[in-house]
């Protein structure tokens, strides 16, 4: 280690030495001093949200220094300490799914109502299918598409950025408190779960397109409820009056925030909405489920005029 170059060692140790020193100023005052002071009752609500908070960014600190004490003793970097590598690249590159998801929904919302804008939806009724079948064929094979944009993007990207970096920090492990685990295993979990945002913003356009009928508004209404999450969460990340957001699926609608940590509105630490992310593609996936059975009920019972 060369003291003064910027090297992942000594970012590691700058680490260690910095949340060191930020935890001997670190402590949690008594609930007594809690109520004495006006500011911290309304930033936290209850001493409660203030022990847990408080606990959550030590628990956080000690974290940082275990990953750099574990790299430096395997002299092999964590992903945190190469910043402009292949591995910190590919999972910058999660938030894709983003421009995917507009996608879908573009495809999704078209799907449907265009076929019966262009009056084209009777000569799909024609064919010796049953209506459930029709609107299964065509939603599977957009869906697939959607997920073939996807993958393929991203795939593309890890090869790329092995090509111009060096496929050589692939094979260094990301740490955790459990012990070492390779960046494929760390990475392709985050790469499916941010296929479910796509899936739910595809199936509320399909639904509101058999629904509506109108390319427009099936289009517009999901993009604006997409802008309208990131909206109230990053409004009220910080909030204690707001923790129901957190059991809806606004926090979810962009899952790759919270695993890039790139976009400002993004829950962290100090953050008063209880986020699980378990529960957030759970959530998402049930009501993508709901959107398509609603759009096949509504479906075989829309009157079709031939």
């Amino acid at each position: 280690i060369i003291p003064g170059e910027d090297t992942w060692q000594n970012r590691a140790i700058n680490d260690i030495e910095m949340y060191r020193q930020q935890l001997t100023y670190t402590e949690i005052i008594s609930e007594e001093e809690f109520n004495q002071q006006a500011w911290m009752i309304q930033q936290y609500g209850s001493y409660q949200n203030y022990v847990s908070n408080m606990q959550a960014q030590i628990d956080e600190m000690n974290n940082a220094i275990i990953i750099a004490e574990k790299s430096i003793n395997a002299d092999k970097p964590d992903m945190k300490y190469v910043q402009n590598g292949p591995r910190n690249r590919s999972v910058r590159f999660l938030n894709y799914s983003v421009f995917v998801t507009l996608f879908a929904v573009l495809l999704g919302g078209w799907l449907m109502a265009s076929e019966f804008q262009q009056g084209t939806i009777r000569l799909l009724m024609i064919r010796p299918k049953t209506r459930t079948k029709i609107l299964a064929a065509k939603f599977i094979s957009a869906l697939i598409v959607c997920l073939a944009v996807y993958v393929t993007g991203s795939v593309l990207n890890l090869i790329v950025n092995g090509i111009c970096f060096g496929f050589s920090d692939y094979a260094f492990p990301n740490y955790t408190l459990a012990g070492e685990v390779g960046f494929f295993a760390y990475y392709l979990p985050k790469m499916l779960a941010c296929t479910v945002p796509i899936i739910f913003g595809y199936a509320l356009a399909f639904m509101l397109s058999v629904i509506i009928k109108n390319v427009a508004v099936s289009i517009a209404a999901p993009i604006a409820l997409n802008i309208a999450s990131m909206i109230l969460v990053g409004t009220f990340a910080y909030s204690n009056t707001a923790k129901w957001l957190a059991y809806t699926p606004l926090p979810y609608m962009h899952l790759s925030a919270y695993f890039s940590q790139r976009l400002s509105y993004t829950p962290g630490i100090g953050s008063s909405l209880p986020v699980n992310m378990t529960y957030g593609i759970i959530l998402l996936l049930a009501l993508s489920a709901l959107c398509i059975s609603i759009s096949s009920i509504i479906f075989n019972k829309t009157d079709i005029a031939y």
